[in-house]
């Protein structure tokens, strides 16, 4: 089979661009392609990325232009709006804007060797004889077919290319309406006076993120920030697409309330899809990264970090098999167990806490925020995506919380011995490619989830 590339690589995000980057490096005839204009690049979003994967894939820290805001005190706030957590200092993660970083990254891709064809809409994979050869893609009105050794699906939300595989390819795709969140945020600037008023009613502080969980429904948030000094107020409201909550009338409502937000100066509206990662992510000639392999975290909603994180795992594993052989499924195994057992694993445990935590009651999610069930080093391991395993320190108030609420008991073992099944069935995913013990792994898999995704 004559090519047009070694590898194909569908969308510039964080995912794409990295592996890209990584890619070129070693060599090979790289081809990124993405169905925006190069202008367009990257959605007007804010999004938080983790500082230790950022700091390693990127060689610096963002700067002063690519930054929103770093926080001097995090609060937290049950549905009810009690105060449930406060915590001092800056968290582990930047908060940057979506499209100027993504625009570095593309940048970075393109001085190594990948080649950036924007306008390129794919819209389905070659497919020949059980082995994905390329992709279909349009520009304007003609559609042409790209053939590559590999292609890397790293689309998003559209997941445009392993979505539209058979179900003979191995990989299945969910379609679960529970796993969709909408999410809004926009920076603006303020009226200074109005915002010290705010500030001296004590609804805004200066400096502080102010995060209410829970208050539309329970995988829901309102998150805010407001800085005197760079004179910026930031909102984001997320929840799931479920609750048939408009979350630009949220958003409205919450700027009339607080009275200070001026001018609009960035920000956006999208859909993302938050659950497990997907328990196949490679099949012959592909391999899918970032958000269109449901790698966004669950706790949160963030997922530009495991994105940048796969698609320099992809990249490693997709270079040593192109370099000594063809892109098989057994040949790229490596990148999908070492995913699942490390990163995968941890989202996968968020995932059980995000389906069990939507069978809680409000008067529930009231109770396990406010009496000391959650903790800080809950907040601060899930931002940095890590198992969320219950320090020694931290077990005294969550036992008397416990002991204060025992109608909490039976949903808290129960979270926390399916947490505990779901950690070990990942830890022991298939190291090596065999078709019937990844079938009976996904079927392990599927029975744990089974009775919470409806």
């Amino acid at each position: 089979m004559s090519v047009d590339f070694d590898v194909a690589i569908v969308g510039a995000g964080p995912a794409g661009c990295i592996a890209a980057r990584e890619l070129a490096k070693s060599g090979l005839r790289i081809a990124l392609f993405d169905a925006n204009a190069r202008e367009d690049v990257g959605r007007n979003f804010v999004i938080e990325v983790e500082r230790p994967i950022y700091d390693r894939l990127m060689g610096r820290p963002p700067d002063k232009e690519e930054s929103v805001y770093e926080q001097q005190r995090t609060r937290i706030f049950s549905p009810r709006g009690r105060e449930v957590i406060n915590i001092q200092g800056a968290t582990a993660v930047y908060a940057v804007y979506f499209d100027k970083i993504t625009k570095r990254m593309l940048a970075q891709a393109e001085e190594a060797g990948a080649r950036f064809h924007e306008k390129h809409k794919a819209v389905a994979p070659l497919i020949s004889e059980g082995h994905v050869i390329g992709i279909q893609a349009k520009t304007g009105r003609r559609t042409e077919d790209i053939k590559a050794r590999l292609t890397i699906d790293a689309s998003g939300y559209s997941a445009a290319i392993v979505s539209k595989l058979d179900s003979e390819m191995g990989i299945e795709y969910p379609n679960n309406r529970m796993d969709v969140v909408e999410a809004e945020n926009h920076v603006h600037s303020i009226d200074r006076n109005m915002a010290e008023k705010a500030i001296g009613q004590g609804i805004a502080a200066d400096d502080e993120v102010w995060s209410t969980v829970g208050f539309a429904g329970n995988y829901s948030t309102e998150f805010s920030h407001l800085s005197i000094e760079e004179g910026r107020a930031y909102i984001l409201v997320g929840l799931n697409a479920y609750y048939k909550r408009p979350t630009g009338d949220i958003v409205e409502g919450f700027k009339r309330r607080q009275g200070y937000f001026g001018e609009h100066l960035y920000g956006g509206w999208g859909r993302i899809r938050v659950r497990r990662t997907l328990d196949r992510l490679v099949t012959n000639g592909l391999m899918v990264v970032g958000e269109a392999a449901c790698q966004v975290i669950p706790a949160n909603g963030s997922g530009a970090a495991s994105g940048m994180y796969a698609g320099a795992l992809a990249a490693e594993v997709a270079a040593r098999a192109l370099k000594t052989g063809e892109a098989t499924t057994a040949a790229l195994w490596p990148y999908a167990w070492q995913y699942h057992i490390g990163r995968g694993r941890v989202l996968a445990t968020y995932d059980m806490v995000r389906l069990l935590i939507e069978r809680f009651s409000r008067r529930q999610m009231n109770n396990f925020m406010e009496h000391g069930l959650m903790q800080p080093e809950d907040f601060f391991k899930s931002a940095e995506a890590r198992l969320l395993t219950p320090s020694l320190a931290s077990m005294p108030k969550r036992i008397a919380c416990l002991i204060r609420h025992p109608g909490l008991i039976p949903e808290f073992a129960i979270q926390a011995r399916k947490v505990m099944d779901v950690s070990r069935l990942y830890k022991a995913y298939p190291r090596t490619f065999d078709i019937k013990n990844f079938r009976d792994w996904r079927i392990r898999d599927r029975e744990l989830f089974a009775a919470l995704e409806v």
